[in-house]
């Protein structure tokens, strides 16, 4: 093109360099050769420059149509680079040992990453019903999920005006969201939404990305949940599921760095059940058990979530009550006596008291030991005065 610009210059300077010429020499032509000449140099000069232009604009918009081609493509090779990196952090998580809520909060951390301006929510059914978010803290009712949950799969809505049955997302200036349940085995374990204020936010390509993060997300879940009920086996008793006498020795630690630091009132009480191997003998182990679990039942819903209780072994149970009085103590454990003393056992009646009861020692650091690592032993010890004075009773030390 500039070669032919080039030579069409030449054409004209050397047409104007001849009329020029000529008049110099006196030499007219006709006024109908003047005009032609114009017009040859008007179309020569003007008609070129528009085709020329004409074509430099068809290839601008080629080259602005490729840039876009390729923002599209440098925007997906971002986002999988993003999911790739989510994915490797996931797939940490299988050997770190932390706590449940914790690797919930990880993964939620690591799509937001994928997806950096928008909300991302994780919701979970079942046994562990936990919602956990990062963005915008959303109001979403309960049978939103039930219908993901029931649904055929991950789906897009772009424009929440064309959905009045959404309007609760909409009222929250939520404009268009991605959702999808979560399952295990065809069955499903929660939900993973992605919630933006923007209309249009989302492509197919996105829904693909959030596909991609469900088993993943998924098999987190599972082992985390695994994890979970593996170490909770390790410090429950098998039998009546409250913390066994090895989670005890590890709690008592620490509660013990706490009080001694903080000078704190910590109670403990020893309990027993009254005429237990009478029970067992006359009515078989299988009743027994029921009863230790029974017992252990109303020991775990009539304390506080920070007390510990145990199954410190046969038909002994241990109590520790952090940060509480002694006179708050024995108020709890008069609870519970009473509370075992009302319940309707089987063959109880058969009981040398004509009852089946619980006998209680209680003491307190540092008021009856200043040595914490006897506490237990001194409730132990008023435990033993209990049943001399004859069982059923809470005894102080």
């Amino acid at each position: 093109m500039s070669n032919l610009r080039r030579i069409i210059y030449y054409v004209v300077f050397l047409f104007i360099f001849y009329i020029n010429l000529a008049t110099i020499k006196g030499h007219f032509f006709f006024p109908i050769f003047y005009l032609s000449g114009i017009n040859a140099v008007f179309f020569l000069c003007f008609v070129p420059i528009i085709i020329i232009d004409y074509f430099t604009d068809k290839k601008i918009r080629f080259f602005y149509k490729e840039i876009d081609k390729l923002n599209f493509l440098i925007e997906d090779l971002g986002l999988e680079s993003s999911l790739f990196h989510s994915s490797m952090k996931m797939a940490e998580l299988f050997t770190k040992d932390i706590p449940f809520e914790e690797t919930l909060n990880v993964l939620v951390d690591e799509i937001k990453k994928i997806f950096k301006e928008d909300t991302i929510s994780l919701q979970l059914f079942g046994e562990h019903f936990i919602s956990v978010n990062n963005g915008l803290s959303l109001q979403i009712p309960i049978e939103f999920f039930d219908e993901i949950a029931m649904g055929s799969g991950p789906f897009l809505i772009n424009n929440l005006s064309s959905f009045p049955k959404y309007n609760f997302l909409a009222e929250q200036e939520i404009k268009s969201f991605m959702i999808a349940p979560l399952l295990r085995k065809k069955d499903p374990i929660g939900i993973l939404g992605i919630f933006s204020t923007v209309e249009k936010q989302y492509s197919q390509k996105h829904l693909e990305l959030l596909s991609m993060l469900l088993a993943p997300v998924s098999l987190v879940i599972e082992n985390a949940e695994l994890i979970e009920k593996t170490k909770l086996l390790s410090i429950t008793d098998p039998l009546t599921q409250i913390y066994n006498r090895r989670h005890l020795q590890e709690a008592f630690k620490e509660i013990e760095i706490k009080a001694v630091k903080d000078n704190l009132y910590v109670s403990a009480a020893m309990i027993d059940i009254d005429y237990f191997k009478n029970y067992n003998d006359k009515n078989g182990h299988l009743a027994g058990d029921k009863v230790l679990k029974e017992i252990s039942y109303i020991f775990k819903n009539n304390t506080k979530g920070s007390d510990i209780v145990a199954r410190y072994g046969g038909e002994e149970f241990v109590i520790i009550f952090p940060n509480t009085t002694k006179e708050n103590a024995q108020k709890i454990c008069e609870i519970l006596r009473k509370k075992v003393e009302k319940t309707d056992f089987p063959f109880k009646e058969y009981q040398p008291n004509k009852n089946l009861t619980i006998s209680i020692g209680v003491a307190t650091y540092p008021q009856d030991t200043e040595d914490f690592k006897e506490l237990i032993q001194k409730a132990d010890q008023v435990l033993y005065k209990a049943k001399k004075e004859g069982r059923n009773r809470t005894v102080l030390a």
